[in-house]
């Protein structure tokens, strides 16, 4: 198997769905990045964030069962929806083209563990745009691509984790029925952890409690 050549460091998930392997990562063009995150050049280069790359959401999805006989022009990805493609080369190997789910990676990302290994619909992580937002938290619906995000003036959202809510209902659908909290650790003018709590029925906008 192989693909474009990306640089990733956090698998959000991977399950099987349908005789198929997904793996949603981040990932990103190079590693130039990780040299701008250096201390010495944030402090030199106060703009370096409009230099650096954003990355994005990726869902790769691996067929496990191949027709020999499959032809090159044949995407081999049969899990309705997706837009990510597996097409079997001449050599016999697997040329997999991601399905890109967001603009911006959505980094140090969580999800209800619940759902670990197994088919589910949204996952979290601090916004990877350092262009025109500063450490947005986001919530990301993987089916849809919708992206809602969450952020304060002079807070950057780093670590978050989610808290499921003892006795809450098992559901990878609505976010109201999720029953969860998640703490997110920030940096602001004092390092503080912010609580995001699911919404109600009536909206599904992210809020501070």
């Amino acid at each position: 198997m192989k693909c474009d050549a990306f640089f990733f460091m956090h698998i959000i998930n991977c399950y099987e769905q349908d005789n198929h392997i997904v793996i949603d990562v981040n990932g990103y063009a190079d590693t130039k990045f990780l040299h701008a995150l250096h201390l010495k050049n944030i402090r030199e280069n106060p703009n370096l964030g409009n230099e650096m790359d954003g990355g994005n959401l990726k869902r790769i999805v691996v067929p496990l069962e191949v027709n020999e006989k499959a032809t090159p022009e044949l995407n081999l990805v049969m899990i309705g929806g997706s837009k990510a493609r597996a097409h079997r080369q001449k050599d016999g190997s697997l040329l997999l083209t991601p399905d890109n789910i967001t603009d911006f990676s959505y980094e140090i990302p969580t999800l209800n563990p619940s759902f670990l290994r197994k088919k589910y619909k949204y996952s979290y992580g601090t916004k990877g745009d350092m262009k025109t937002t500063m450490g947005k938290f986001g919530k990301v619906e993987l089916d849809t691509k919708e992206v809602k995000d969450w952020g304060e003036d002079g807070m950057y959202a780093s670590v978050s984790c989610f808290v499921p809510k003892p006795g809450a209902t098992i559901s990878p659908f609505p976010l109201s029925k999720l029953g969860g909290t998640w703490e997110i650790g920030s940096l602001g003018g004092r390092d503080k952890f912010s609580k995001i709590r699911p919404p109600n029925k009536s909206t599904e906008t992210l809020s501070l409690k």
